[in-house]
């Protein structure tokens, strides 16, 4: 009847670790950033411009997440190690050739 919830027809689980907007933070940790989205901005503190002013001091972060969070920007991390390019290139000629 369709695909469970975090899960493709295929059987792969629909998390964090396995979307092609995860970044791990380290080989072996389980949390990491998502990038889905452009980071986001957040004052850190202040500091003083050559005037005297208070200049507010900004730095940006992706959101951090563990690998088994789901969300609804999952798309598949694809393996470019699995992909046959000359299949590829032969189905674009005999495409270009039925045009």
């Amino acid at each position: 009847m369709g695909e469970q919830r975090g899960v493709t027809m295929n059987g792969t689980s629909q998390d964090c670790g396995n979307c092609k907007f995860f970044r791990r933070g380290r080989v072996g940790q389980s949390l990491g950033v998502c990038r889905s989205r452009a980071p986001v901005p957040l004052m850190v503190g202040m500091t003083k411009d050559a005037m005297g002013n208070g200049v507010p001091v900004i730095n940006t972060y992706w959101p951090q997440v563990p690998d088994t969070e789901l969300c609804g920007d999952w798309s598949r991390k694809v393996d470019l190690g699995a992909i046959d390019l000359t299949k590829l290139e032969l189905e674009d000629a005999a495409t270009e050739g039925s045009a």
